[in-house]
């Protein structure tokens, strides 16, 4: 069972990887998606987050339930192909109109994975090993989002130069184009991984539960609901912001610093990838440390802790030079993914049994809709309609950026002293 469960974790972080790299590959394209396909900033904010997020939200919560209720390898298989088919009409969309209907089918297609990976994870893996899993699982997802940049522009910086390959049909001609071609065919490897789970026996050889009805799934998440909601809350204005922030940030290094493909890969990918590994693995290994006040009041403390100290570090894009610009965004990155991970392992143990499902899923949607879908718009509203300056990216991103992370802190910490309260409650009523 150990070893069954260890490949799951692997497979499923292989498939994080993957969906992070297809999702946020097109950050790095923008500035040639943006001359070839003559789209502003507010095109490209919609394409990048809100087409993403309208069906990853609006798909995310029904397919929580099927997570729960259904084989889960399989969920995640047509997932798969549904989002690597939806990168590959990426790179042949000609306009803007289909360029956001691709990202739709990319949306729909991830919105399968994280519902089922998180309850694949929550049956193989017991709550005090529960925190380490989920943080190697968002390790895949970071490095995916590092290799999305540090890939996709060392890919875009090959096809561009002197001795870039002639690739023929079905590759098309554009170099932004067969970056994406190139990403969607990885995927064929990764659905051959993922066809070798196995849904997992639960207990100690127990079959699969049924699932709860509606009524007993309200019944049971009705206590949590001080403490859940004001921790979901923080989790979506969490994501906004890193949404927002990371959305724009090759487009920032562009701007303000004149990067180019090549220095954007070696760079800014560099500490995306270094610096948001290392976040989720240290945000896992803290979130399943014995903390006073139980599991979940100690996840919650390490996610409010870190939300705090990463608002000096959200400002990174009004730095003066290059190299404290880079050095703010790797400590954000950091120190978001210890609060992210911790923050998703405390909603997981806060889970009534066979609801895990569910619950991730809305995580992924609180994600979704406040971060992509909202996060990436509002930095190119500013930009278009205050700023009127594609050069003044790095101020709508420190605005948009600072407003969602000060109102998240609060909220994070509410929901930790909620939970002590409730916790205090249940010690001093007199048991029945």
């Amino acid at each position: 069972m150990r070893r069954s469960a260890a490949w799951t974790l692997a497979v499923l972080t292989i498939a994080g990887f993957l969906s992070y790299t297809d999702r946020y590959v097109i950050n790095v394209l923008v500035t040639e998606i943006r001359g070839d396909l003559s789209l502003t900033d507010l095109q490209l904010g919609l394409v990048q987050g809100t087409a993403f997020a309208v069906i990853y939200a609006c798909a995310g919560l029904p397919l929580g339930w099927m997570a729960d209720r259904t084989n889960r390898r399989n969920l995640i298989l047509v997932g798969l192909t549904a989002w690597c088919l939806g990168t590959g009409a990426c790179a042949f969309a000609n306009s803007f109109a289909a360029l956001f209907a691709a990202r739709l089918a990319v949306g729909l297609g991830e919105a399968c994975l994280f519902p089922a990976a998180f309850s694949l994870i929550n049956a193989c893996f017991s709550p005090s090993r529960r925190g380490m899993a989920i943080g190697v699982l968002m390790t895949g997802v970071t490095l995916g989002a590092g290799a999305a940049v540090a890939i996709g522009a060392g890919l875009l910086a090959w096809l561009q130069g002197p001795h870039a390959p002639a690739l023929g049909w079905p590759f098309p001609p554009q170099p932004w184009r067969q970056v994406l071609a190139i990403v969607a065919v990885a995927g064929l490897p990764v659905l051959a991984l993922v066809a070798t789970l196995h849904e997992p026996v639960e207990g100690e050889g127990a079959a699969r539960l049924p699932p709860p009805t509606m009524a007993e799934s309200l019944a049971a998440v009705r206590p949590l609901t001080p403490v859940l909601l004001p921790l979901v809350a923080a989790i979506a204005l969490v994501s906004l912001t890193d949404a927002a922030l990371g959305a724009w940030a090759p487009a920032f290094f562009v701007r303000r610093f004149g990067f180019d493909a090549a220095g954007l890969g070696l760079q800014l990918g560099s500490v995306i990838l270094i610096t948001s590994a290392a976040g989720a693995l240290i945000g896992g290994k803290l979130s399943d440390l014995p903390y006073r006040g139980g599991v979940v009041e100690g996840r919650q403390r390490a996610a409010a802790i870190a939300a705090t100290l990463a608002l000096p570090a959200s400002m990174f894009a009004i730095a003066g030079t290059p190299g404290l610009a880079l050095f703010g965004y790797g400590a954000w990155l950091l120190l978001f993914n210890i609060a992210g991970t911790a923050s998703v392992a405390a909603t997981q143990d806060m889970a009534p049994r066979r609801l895990h499902g569910v619950f991730a899923a809305t995580t992924s949607f609180t994600y979704a809709m406040a971060g992509l879908g909202v996060g990436p718009a509002m930095v190119a509203m500013l930009t278009d309609g205050v700023f009127h300056d594609p050069g003044r990216v790095g101020l709508s991103m420190a605005a948009v950026g600072a407003l969602a992370l000060c109102v998240a802190i609060v909220a994070l910490w509410a929901a930790l002293a909620a939970n002590i309260r409730l916790r205090k409650a249940a010690a001093a009523s007199p048991a029945v």
